[in-house]
């Protein structure tokens, strides 16, 4: 996800991009870090919280 000039910043992108990360749509894989961030930021914006638990890599809270 890096390129040599830029750092991969999740809360730059927007949820639609970091949903391509996680779920592999994007075109280069990023690095565990990356995915890590993508994840964590789709989480505080709860945004695809239900498509992260289908995919088995997010658990939601109990309310």
């Amino acid at each position: 996800m890096r390129t040599a000039n830029t750092e991969f910043k999740a809360c730059d992108l927007s949820s639609r991009k970091l949903w391509e990360i996680v779920a592999g749509l994007d075109e280069t894989a990023p690095a565990q870090t990356e995915l890590e961030e993508a994840i964590q930021e789709l989480a505080e914006r709860r945004h695809y919280l239900n498509e992260l638990k289908q995919i088995g890599i997010y658990t939601l809270p109990k309310d």
